[in-house]
């Protein structure tokens, strides 16, 4: 079963949070509080602008999917080769790409 958890970075706090970007969401195949678990995407900015919470609902951005995956036992990234115009429409791509590729997706050993 594939399984696709989204986190965001909390907003900086403390007297240099102006010097601060947030990151862009991270996708999990788990919860990464709890468990051992890997991280399988991110989002990336075209603009390379940090994240900011109105973003979430946007649909005007430039943005691309960061790929982590391993091949013979080394890691790898990939960027996508589509450029999405809001976060939806690239979680859905993701979940689109496992769909069509679980031989990328880390499926833990039993």
């Amino acid at each position: 079963m594939i399984k696709l958890k989204w986190y965001v970075d909390p907003e900086p706090t403390g007297p240099y949070r102006s010097f601060q970007r947030r990151g862009w969401p991270t996708c999990y195949n788990g919860n990464p509080d709890k468990e051992d678990c890997d991280v399988l995407a991110t989002i990336v900015s075209l603009n390379r602008d940090g994240y900011e919470g109105y973003y979430a609902r946007a649909t005007d951005l430039r943005l691309k999917v960061r790929i982590y995956f391993k091949v013979g036992g080394e890691h790898r990234t990939g960027l996508s080769k589509e450029e999405f115009s809001s976060i939806a429409e690239a979680k859905a791509w993701l979940k689109t790409f496992y769909k069509n590729n679980p031989q990328y997706y880390p499926f833990k050993e039993k």
